[in-house]
């Protein structure tokens, strides 16, 4: 194996709560219409909905990042990472036809904008691939600050708050004024394939 840590792959868990709380922010932002959005009073609502829902979860976020680091899924191999991704969504809720892995191995969870909208299409995503050629699990290495895996901070630490939102997203049942295709995609360094 032969793997080394660099600073990318040193992530401090006070990035987690941040991840997911961004992720949210934006999934609100299209919950309003944007005549909406300008207000101080909207903001300070999806600013404080994020912070809630950020901090409720952040001990399921650094369980899943210390699962989902360990799957190995080097670029062009993300079948395992891919699997589980799917797998966790539906367990999460999605419809079993919302989710689907493509041909590419990008996991898409498509999530429906009202009937009548014309606002076209919002993409929300992150890769799932790790550079390590691994194909056994990852070393993870933990300390009261920081969780270290190979590829944790490029890019698993964002899936993961990716992964928060979609739930998020699900649960609440918050109605979307577009479609939303929220996207665990192949490789960073590689074409995502024409299923996004």
């Amino acid at each position: 194996m032969g793997n080394t840590f660099d600073a990318n792959d040193a992530i401090a868990s006070k990035v987690l709560p941040t991840t997911t709380r961004n992720a949210v922010r934006l999934a609100h932002v299209l919950r309003y219409p944007k005549t909406q959005r300008s207000g101080g009073a909207v903001n300070e609502k999806i600013k404080q909905i994020a912070q809630d829902y950020a901090n409720s979860c952040h001990d399921e976020e650094l369980a899943l990042l210390r699962e989902l680091a360990q799957i190995p899924a080097p670029s062009g191999h993300e079948e395992r990472r891919a699997a589980f991704i799917r797998d966790w969504l539906l367990a999460q809720g999605a419809p079993v036809s919302s989710v689907r892995i493509d041909e590419a191995k990008n996991v898409i969870l498509s999530l429906p904008g009202p009937a009548d909208g014309d606002e076209g299409i919002t993409v929300f995503a992150a890769h799932t691939d790790v550079v390590f050629p691994d194909t056994e699990a990852l070393p993870l290495a933990e300390s009261a600050e920081r969780l270290m895996c190979p590829g944790v901070g490029d890019d698993t630490a964002n899936l993961v708050g990716l992964l928060l939102a979609a739930r998020y997203l699900l649960r609440e049942r918050v109605a979307l004024d577009r479609r939303v295709l929220v996207v665990a995609g192949r490789g960073a360094r590689q074409a995502q394939g024409p299923g996004v």
